[in-house]
């Protein structure tokens, strides 16, 4: 998963078409090979806390990987500013970071004091449907899967979704990283 995801971050952030359509290829096999690890250590009851710890590790350094492979590609097409664009591509790699930290360090916690820390959001239908919809489009894996799709429809149909979509993945990661902040430093805080 972890070389798969590397090689379709390079093939993606360098100019020729041709290679950006390989990328995409890993990408999504990325995604495939993301979906199958656990599901085969489960059936071949060879798990291990390693494995699961080489699943975090991909994560961390993939994501990064693709956001920055993204931001190149964007960069490329030279219609955007580059100081928006890597900003906002840096914004979403921090963001995404926090994030994946917060849930590992919950779990954790949850593991140690038998509690749960972060709720499940308790808001009427509606709520929970808006917040399945924003989180479907703009959080891993989704948005690596999603925005090189994006990417070619800008490049051929000249229309300008893939520079929308970074900047809203970005703005939703980073108001989730920081309501998740919010949200783990007050149960720390009562806890203590």
């Amino acid at each position: 998963m972890m070389a798969s995801g590397v090689v379709g971050s390079l093939l993606f952030a360098l100019p020729p078409i041709g290679l950006k359509a390989c990328g995409l290829i890993f990408i999504h096999l990325w995604y495939v090979l993301d979906c199958c690890d656990g599901e085969t250590a489960r059936i071949t009851r060879r798990f291990s806390r390693f494995g699961k710890e080489l699943d975090y590790v991909a994560h961390v350094v993939n994501h990064p990987l693709f956001n920055l492979a993204f931001a190149v590609s964007l960069v490329g097409m030279g219609r955007y500013s580059t100081s928006v664009i890597l900003f906002a591509s840096i914004l979403c790699i921090s963001a995404e970071l926090v994030l994946r930290n917060i849930v590992s360090f919950s779990h954790m916690y949850e593991l140690k004091m038998n509690s749960p820390v972060l709720k499940r959001n308790r808001g009427g239908i509606s709520k929970k449907m808006l917040f399945q919809i924003v989180c479907f489009f703009s959080v891993y894996p989704n948005f690596a899967l999603l925005f090189p799709l994006a990417y070619f429809a800008d490049l051929y149909f000249r229309t300008s979704v893939a520079l929308y979509y970074l900047l809203a993945h970005t703005a939703v990661s980073s108001l989730l990283a920081l309501w998740r902040s919010f949200r783990w430093v007050s149960t720390i805080v009562s806890a203590g």
